[in-house]
């Protein structure tokens, strides 16, 4: 770079991406532009993915300074427009994967047409003979453009990756093309990319003031794109810079990792294109090593393979491929097993004293231990609980032996090497569960004190997973679980070997659990192999259909292997400590499951999504008819007759009065009144759907907890098994009293119509204090040594490659 006004281009597109990074960032904010953290995203906080923008703007000033650019590099900007607008609104809507290739391919295709270049001479890779592949290499050329967009595109996985292997890249070509009397002009736009990809580099790994921007799919699309390129155009014959092996040289490491990573997921069985952690920076983080030393040691290894390329560029051209080859070969194969044998012996950070037991009240949001609970108000519970003669003292709090909870100023304070996150997996299993669950996963995945997971183990995953998307989370990881009905034995062994290949893949910290759901005990024998803690979220809305029995030997197990139970009020922790649990190992937070049902709730609104399909599934409901509900599919079948008798007669009686049955036909005569529907069984989404527009409900005992926390009056021909306040209106066994029974109570002027507030479909839900107690909780959670799977032989988990991907069965 020995031209000044080279010199001042790089300069000036060094400077206008820096001010397009300061300016841009809060008009991303804005209009949505960025990267949200949940489940699968693990960065803390809302990113903005403006970093590729950015740095595109740089380069095409940049350019436009020096006032000359070739046919083939304004063929190259015109591809790069499709590339970068692609990529921008796939980072804002998320386009299919048949979208962006289409993209990719036509932007090659443009290319070639407006350029003429396209590969056609593979060289001498193979003997002495040049390879012609003639006009196949124009299929050949595209194929290999969009290859190396997506090696890109896919190392982008830590902070600065993608950005410092362009920059080797670019540095390579350089160092190849070892012309000196003349720059063609794609050269000249490589090192004015290159300064502009510098403050973008800083910006990413936190300079200033800590506040990073991504490059987004525009920006690691758009590298791929022009290096590919580059290297087509200085290989080609008419050019004669660079000889086919160096152009593999040049990208080496991306090449030999996206390849190792296809063939890997090839040879598993699975497809070459599922997201897992196979990449080598995930293999280097998961042995301990923490990022910014992974992403040192990826920019020195491919600084390696490119100096052994340039070392061979006097060579054969056949012995510099047989060599690139055998390098690829090693790193396919020997790589991932020598990292394997690494993991878990990096220490991630100084061996820190552990504080001793805290002994009086935490400050983290009022977190109140059931030891503690003379300053915890619980408004959620009203029952009347006796007090037992053993109930514990209300004074002070131990903490488990394994676990140490500090306050966090104080350990920010005293903390001269901060910890890395907490690495939480939240298994979540059944509708209620997720509904309980997907709070609190939403919140460590807000939270940078946390690196979250959320596991799905249940016999059906669609409607777990639809729960989840109501709070802006997905499944990274799904277990099938046996029909619950199958034998416990079978459950259990069946659910265990999905829930520890789940353990060995993620390597949690803290597990996050449900406190009596199908998964709870397969996941806490499993944490316990693994010597990781286990916190169990008792109480809520899961699990009121069949509770266990506290005597139940699979609840006894799981509640003397969890190290932290988080009861949702009072009575729920004495009856924790009823049932053999010590008292400081229980967590008072309050009912955060009316907060949560509400809040999914808000995202079922008629109007949008999930809410709009479940309106136009039940669009014979009136908008301003009163909805009388019976989901009757749990009852007996003389509950089930009688019931259906009174409701016919009640809708008969009052035809503005809609009534909703869900039912088998047997139980209905033929001439019912056109204001009585008969449904099949609704799903958990669709039962609370229409309970949140029923005035009055008859429901089973899996839904009554619902029906609480919305308030709904209740039907009953049998005590309830839950206190309900006063809301359950308790009939006698006769159709024609039930009948005048629900007439009654439809014209008291005390039971208003039912409206729900509009709301902001786009909006995320607000997360209520007693989630945030559990994070803080959380936060303080962790192995006094990180844990690791202590093995036998070498084949334990803990020594060999994992060989499947996260959605293991």
């Amino acid at each position: 770079m020995r031209d000044p006004k080279l010199v001042a281009a790089s300069a000036i597109a060094l400077a206008v991406t820096l001010f397009a990074i300061f300016a841009m960032r809060p008009w991303a904010r804005k209009i949505g532009l960025v990267d949200r953290p949940d489940a699968r995203k693990q960065h803390r906080g809302s990113i903005p993915l403006i970093g590729g923008l950015c740095f595109f703007l740089g380069t095409l000033v940049g350019l436009s300074y020096l006032g000359y650019i070739d046919g083939f590099v304004t063929s190259l900007l015109a591809g790069g427009v499709m590339i970068v607008a692609a990529g921008a609104l796939d980072d804002a809507s998320n386009l299919s994967v048949t979208s962006r290739l289409l993209v990719e391919a036509g932007a090659a295709g443009l290319v070639i047409f407006m350029s003429g270049f396209y590969v056609h001479d593979l060289g001498q890779i193979v003997g002495t003979r040049h390879i012609d592949i003639g006009l196949f290499g124009i299929p050949f050329t595209i194929i290999a453009v969009i290859g190396l967009i997506n090696a890109f595109n896919m190392m982008d996985g830590i902070d600065g990756l993608a950005a410092s292997m362009a920059m080797v890249c670019i540095g390579a070509i350089l160092l190849f093309d070892d012309s000196s009397w003349s720059m063609p002009g794609v050269l000249v736009m490589l090192q004015v990319l290159f300064a502009a990809l510098i403050p973008y580099l800083f910006v990413n790994l936190g300079w200033p003031d800590g506040r990073k921007i991504f490059m987004g799919d525009a920006g690691s699309t758009l590298i791929g794109f022009i290096l590919a390129w580059a290297l087509i155009y200085m290989s080609h014959a008419k050019v004669g810079r660079l000889n086919p092996p160096d152009v593999l040289w040049c990208v080496a490491l991306p090449v030999m990792d996206t390849l190792a990573v296809m063939y890997r997921r090839l040879r598993a069985g699975g497809s070459p294109f599922k997201a897992d952690r196979q990449h080598l920076h995930h293999l280097l983080c998961d042995t301990g090593m923490p990022p910014r030393l992974v992403l040192l040691t990826m920019v020195a290894v491919a600084g390696i393979l490119v100096l052994m390329g340039w070392s061979l560029r006097d060579m054969p051209q056949s012995l510099a491929f047989a060599a690139f080859m055998l390098v690829m070969a090693l790193h396919v194969w020997w790589v991932p097993k020598a990292l394997t044998k690494l993991r878990g012996r990096w220490p991630r950070s100084a061996p820190r004293p552990i504080p001793a037991p805290v002994q009086t009240q935490t400050n983290n949001h009022g977190i109140n231990f059931l030891s503690a609970l003379a300053g915890f108000d619980d408004h959620d519970e009203v029952r009347n609980v006796p007090e037992r003669s053993d109930a514990p003292a209300r004074a002070g709090i131990a903490l488990p032996d394994v676990l140490h909870l500090a306050d966090a100023a104080a350990e920010a304070a005293s903390d001269i090497n901060p910890k890395p996150p907490v690495r939480a997996l939240c298994v979540l299993s059944d509708s209620p569960d997720a509904v309980r669950m997907a709070p609190i996963a939403q919140q460590l995945a807000r939270d940078e004190r946390f690196e979250t997971t959320v596991c799905v183990a249940a016999e059906s995953e669609q409607e777990s997973a639809r729960v989840l998307e109501l709070f802006d989370l997905s499944a990274d990881v799904k277990v099938s679980v046996p029909a619950s009905g199958e034998d416990p034995a079978e459950m259990t062994s069946s659910a265990l070997g999905g829930i520890k290949r789940v353990m060995t893949q993620v390597r949690p910290d803290v597990v996050v659990v449900p406190g009596d759901a199908p998964a709870t005990l397969a996941t806490t024998l499993a944490a316990h192999y693994h010597h990781v803690p286990v916190v169990c979220i008792d109480g809520g809305l899961a699990n009121t259909s069949s509770p266990r029995a506290a005597d139940d030997p699979g609840r006894r197990i799981a509640r003397a292997l969890a190290s932290l139970h988080v009861a949702s009020g009072q009575s729920a922790g004495r009856q924790l400590v009823a049932e053999g649990v010590p008292a400081h190992r229980v967590l008072v937070t309050g009912n955060a499951a009316p907060d949560a049902l509400r809040s999914a709730l808000e995202r079922l609104q008629p109007e949008h999504g999930m809410g709009l399909a479940l309106a136009e599934r039940f669009a014979a409901l009136r908008d301003n008819a009163p909805l009388v509900l019976m989901l009757g599919h749990e009852c007996e079948e003389a509950h089930a007759t009688l019931m259906c008798n009174a409701l016919t007669q009640i809708a008969r009686e009052h035809p503005g009065v809609d009534v909703v049955c869900a039912i088998g036909p047997v139980f209905l005569d033929e001439n019912t009144p056109d204001n009585l529907h008969r449904i099949d069984a609704p799903d958990y989404l669709a039962a609370l759907f229409l309970l949140r527009r029923a005035r009055l409900a008859f429901v089973g005992p899996s839904l009554y907890a619902e029906a609480m926390a919305l308030e709904i009056p209740l039907l009953s021909l049998e005590p309830p098994p839950v206190e309900a306040q006063g809301r359950v209106h308790l009939m006698v066994h006769d159709a024609q009293a039930i009948a005048g029974h629900v007439s009654r109570l439809l014209d008291e002027a005390w039971l208003p119509p039912r409206r729900v507030a509009p709301s902001d479909s786009n909006r995320i839900p607000e997360l209520s204090d007693a989630d945030v107690r559990v994070a803080d909780a959380l936060a303080g959670l962790r192995p006094v040594t990180h844990a690791t799977t202590p093995s036998r032989d070498a084949g334990s988990p803990n020594q060999v490659a994992i060989r499947s991907a996260w959605g293991a069965s």
